[in-house]
């Protein structure tokens, strides 16, 4: 083949930037259906809602790839894909 791959949909589009955002900038501006994945978070003061910003508070430093992970569709229908897990 000349070009491996796939096709991005624009779901994956908006997981891709929100999971950037989250690791490089310890911020992201999220969808407001996407906030139910957050009540743990929230509730141990990890992120914190400001708008339409999710806010990662510096006892969530540590934690990123964690929240991250929540928004990740896809690493969660494939939980078997060999990725090292967090904590």
């Amino acid at each position: 083949p000349i070009f491996k791959g796939h096709r991005q949909t624009p779901e994956d589009i908006e997981t891709e930037r929100m999971i950037q955002e989250i690791m490089c900038l310890g911020e992201t501006i999220i969808p407001y259906e996407k906030r139910e994945i957050l009540s743990e978070f929230l509730s141990d003061h990890l992120v914190q809602l400001q708008g339409q910003n999710l806010v990662v508070t510096e006892e969530g430093r540590p934690f990123l790839r964690n929240i991250a992970y929540a928004f990740d569709h896809r690493a969660h229908k494939n939980s078997k894909t060999g990725f090292s897990r967090t904590i």
